[in-house]
């Protein structure tokens, strides 16, 4: 995903990912889990990464505030995203980052960690890697 295009075009890309409840729930809890992740690490870890220490905090949970009695939809990632470029660039990180790391995980670690939907979770995850690889490929 280009990070100098409109946010919103982010915003699409990931509801159009979500083509179905699973996958519309595996994207708004791979955001909701990574924006946490984001405003509870240190400054130095998330330089360590690449992000910006005192604003990726701060857009995370200005973005969760704005979203949090709204079911994931759509609508969330819309409102999540508000033409913000920073908590754009968050989400899909978030994304890709879950995705590829349950498409990866081996079937029983990722039992243990996630219980009977570990099947159901590594499909969607692989169904999303797909649609990633396949947008960053498209906006090369």
């Amino acid at each position: 995903m280009n990070h100098n295009q409109n946010p919103q075009l982010t915003a699409v890309a990931l509801a159009n990912m979500a083509m179905n409840d699973e996958m519309t729930m595996f994207i708004g809890n791979a955001i909701s889990v990574y924006f946490k992740r984001v405003m509870h690490s240190s400054p130095a870890k998330l330089a360590k990464y690449g992000l910006r220490p005192i604003i990726s905090p701060v857009a995370a949970e200005d973005a969760l505030r704005r979203v949090q009695h709204v079911e994931y939809s759509e609508a969330w990632l819309h409102a999540l995203i508000a033409n913000d470029a920073e908590v754009a660039a968050l989400a899909w990180r978030g994304v890709q980052f879950y995705a590829k790391r349950y498409a990866e995980m081996d079937l029983t670690a990722m039992s243990e960690e996630v219980g009977e939907v570990a099947m159901t979770l590594k499909d969607t995850a692989r169904l999303i890697t797909l649609a990633l690889d396949a947008g960053s490929h498209q906006s090369e």
